[in-house]
């Protein structure tokens, strides 16, 4: 069982739009003040003005999460989009066929411990197995996962 997050643009940075690519570096900043242990995978990605080095459902290594946060800051702003972490060192790990930007909330994470997801330029969402990580995204961002009571 995992705890999803939906970020909004002005959760991350005040801003009205979201999934920019610097918001979505901002997220995976966060996430790696905990978890610096993380290579990440990248899938069913669309940039909108910008250009970012892979796309398709079949989940592509991207590396650590400073070179993904590189590629993420280099497209002004994501239409849907994938982000896949897994622990560094992980080999072939297992990710669910088919992956897309619209799967299920439930979906099956595999071998991923985080999964970010840039939901149609409206939020960020955040799929997560890490009670940690959890309580880094509850406290910078000042959400709480779905289902809970918001973050005061």
């Amino acid at each position: 069982m995992h705890e999803v997050f939906q970020l909004p643009g002005t959760a991350i940075d005040g801003s009205d739009v979201c999934c920019l690519g610097t918001q979505l570096a901002r997220v995976v900043a966060a996430i790696s003040q905990i978890r610096g242990d993380l290579e990440w995978y990248a899938a069913d990605v669309d940039p909108y003005h910008g250009v970012f080095p892979m796309d398709g459902s079949e989940p592509v290594l991207v590396g650590s999460s400073a070179r993904l946060m590189e590629q993420l800051s280099n497209v002004s702003q994501f239409l849907r989009g994938v982000f896949l972490a897994v622990e560094e060192g992980s080999a072939a790990p297992r990710f669910r066929n088919d992956i897309d930007t619209e799967d299920a909330l439930d979906a099956d994470l595999g071998d991923a411990v985080i999964e970010v997801r840039a939901f149609d330029s409206t939020y960020i969402e955040i799929h997560n197995c890490d009670a940690t990580v959890s309580e880094q995204i509850s406290r910078i961002f000042g959400v709480a996962p779905l289902g809970h009571t918001p973050v005061a």
